[in-house]
């Protein structure tokens, strides 16, 4: 796929999917977008750096991290992570997600790069088999030696793999990613994902508040049949909240008629009223979306949507529950 027709996923501020936009438009208006960034390792602990190749769209022939890139929409971003690995390297390993950090920089050409980036590391024993129009050269480095070179020749590095670098060292493996701390003039931080006021209940609480068709899509991720809900063409002003907990999901003015059966929404009411998962059941892989504040399920999400986010909030109706304006409306 050219980098013309390439398109990359638009996100919040804590990385949840608003929309999709073309990669090429995305970096000469800098919107923020999801991205991932893959560093190899020896068993001897050395990194391996490739150079990009010179015919790259921004930043040829600077050294970076073993490869990056972006996921494509309904693409997990682990898998991503794997297939550009293989697409510019000819390396298939395993990956582990090791941490992830926000940065905007200057590119150059015009471009800007605006990313939360998600930072992967795998180990590989053998030899790179780098594709020539992805990667000029190869090296393998120890961490000291890339530190110095980062040092004396900072221009000899893109942009975004100083902070990369500096969020891996910072994150112990098996830990919560720590914020990363830089002299560069990059701009960089942690992602935050704000989940205050979360809510746990036992499975028997939750069977005792819920009806059992409640319980059984909002717990056990059930669906209700498309063209039954009593949402799917409803309407009327006010905003959406959890069923199961009162939390304010989605503004009734995102609503939109999608044909789809179930009730469809385009944007949720803020960056932290949902949270997503992957979702490999019933034979393909789908975005979940649960409620943020108590983890039930709500439906899924599709990057089919109307503008301005391109995306569609297909949400089960018995998993919502309709406040017009002015009611207070409270949690269970």
């Amino acid at each position: 796929m050219t980098e013309e027709r390439e398109q990359v996923i638009l996100v919040s501020p804590s990385d949840e999917p608003v929309g999709v936009a073309g990669k090429l438009d995305v970096h000469r208006d800098g919107r923020l977008h999801r991205a991932f960034s893959v560093f190899v390792v020896r068993d001897d602990g050395r990194h391996l750096l490739q150079q990009r190749a010179l015919g790259k769209y921004h930043s040829g022939g600077r050294w970076s991290n073993a490869c990056c890139g972006h996921p494509r929409p309904g693409e997990r971003t682990i898998d991503a992570a794997r297939r550009r690995l293989n697409e510019e390297l000819g390396i298939d390993c395993e990956l582990e997600h090791r941490t992830t950090f926000t940065y905007r920089a200057d590119v150059g050409e015009g471009l800007l790069e605006h990313e939360i980036d998600h930072v992967f590391v795998g180990r590989h024993a053998g030899e790179p088999r780098p594709d020539p129009h992805e990667v000029a050269a190869c090296r393998w480095a120890e961490p000291s030696a890339i530190d110095a070179d980062l040092r004396a020749r900072p221009d000899d590095y893109t942009a975004w793999f100083r902070p990369a670098w500096e969020a891996l060292r910072n994150a112990a493996p098996d830990e919560e990613p720590r914020a990363s701390h830089s002299d560069s003039s990059v701009e960089h931080e942690r992602t935050e994902y704000p989940m205050t006021d979360t809510l746990k209940k036992t499975d028997a609480e939750w069977r005792a508040t819920l009806s059992p068709e409640e319980y059984r899509v909002l717990r056990e991720k059930g669906t209700e049949r498309a063209f039954t809900g009593k949402y799917e063409h409803h309407h009327e002003p006010g905003v959406y909240r959890c069923a199961a907990c009162g939390n304010v999901l989605f503004d009734a003015d995102t609503k939109f008629e999608s044909g789809s059966g179930w009730p469809s929404f385009y944007a949720a009411a803020s960056g932290d009223a949902v949270r997503t998962e992957q979702d490999a059941s019933m034979g393909m892989m789908r975005t979940e979306v649960l409620c943020a504040k108590c983890d039930s399920h709500l439906g899924h999400l599709f990057p089919d949507g109307p503008n301005p986010t391109g995306m569609r909030y297909c949400m089960n109706s018995i998993s919502l529950r309709h406040e017009p304006p002015g009611d207070e409306g409270e949690s269970k």
